[in-house]
Parts: C-alpha cells; sequence; structure tokens
C-alpha cells in the first residue's frame, strides 16, 4: 500500500509538470536588446523614451481569480504532503474511550486527494489569462 501511494504522488506531481513549466513572463513583454539599447540612446540625448510609431496592443495578463487559485491550490499541495507525510509516518492509531463518536482519519489518502485538488488548481490558475 506505501508503494501505490507513493506512485500516486509522482504520478500526480508528473502530471502536473506542464504547468510548472511555464513561464509567468510572456517572452511578449520584455523588450528586446536592440530596444534597450535605443531606449538608453534616446535617454542620453534628452529625448523622450515613449516616441514609438507603433500601436499599443492589448497584452495579457494573470486574472486576479487565476492568481487566487494558484495560491489556494499551492496551499493545497503543501497541507496534503504534510498529511501524506503525517499519515505514512503514523499509523493511525487512536482509540476513544470517552465513549463518544469517534472519526478515524485516513491521512494518506486526504493528503492524496488535497494535492489532487491543489494540483488541479494550480494548473487552471496558472494558465488564466485576459486581455482586459
Amino acid at each position: 500500500m506505501k508503494r501505490f501511494g507513493a506512485i500516486l504522488v509522482f504520478a500526480i506531481s508528473f502530471a502536473c509538470l506542464p504547468a510548472f513549466t511555464q513561464t509567468l513572463v510572456s517572452p511578449k513583454l520584455l523588450l528586446t536588446p536592440s530596444e534597450v539599447r535605443a531606449a538608453n540612446l534616446r535617454a542620453a540625448f534628452g529625448q523622450s523614451a515613449s516616441t514609438t510609431s507603433q500601436p499599443t496592443t492589448p497584452q495579457k495578463h494573470w486574472t486576479k481569480g487565476g492568481k487566487i487559485m494558484t495560491f489556494i491550490g499551492l496551499g493545497l499541495l503543501a497541507g496534503g504532503g504534510g498529511a501524506f507525510a503525517y499519515g505514512e509516518s503514523n499509523a493511525n492509531n487512536f482509540s476513544c474511550t470517552s465513549g463518544g463518536t469517534c472519526v478515524a482519519v485516513d491521512w494518506k489518502w486526504t493528503g492524496v486527494a488535497w494535492m489532487a485538488a491543489g494540483g488541479t488548481l494550480t494548473a487552471i490558475g496558472l494558465t488564466r489569462r485576459s486581455t482586459d
């Protein structure tokens, strides 16, 4: 059972790799070296650097909802990893002597579920873009 849990964690991590390989800053937003040199020359001669003849095009940016989903997803991934590690190290053996209702939580599978949800939210959040 431990092998299956470890394999499942690696599979979830492998499935999230495309989201982690994305560049968070678009190369279109970065200036080319020739534009940087031209801006430095204009600044050296006292000219305004904003005198370009090209019309501005709307740039895609990371939406607020995408940021929220990403950070919540990362939190779920971290919490799920902690819950999974706790479930692996502790046999979840505790007894209820008070006579009340006891709820035994299987922390390994709870951690796996949190990591799956966190990976999904992170992948969706990283791809949320808008041109507004």
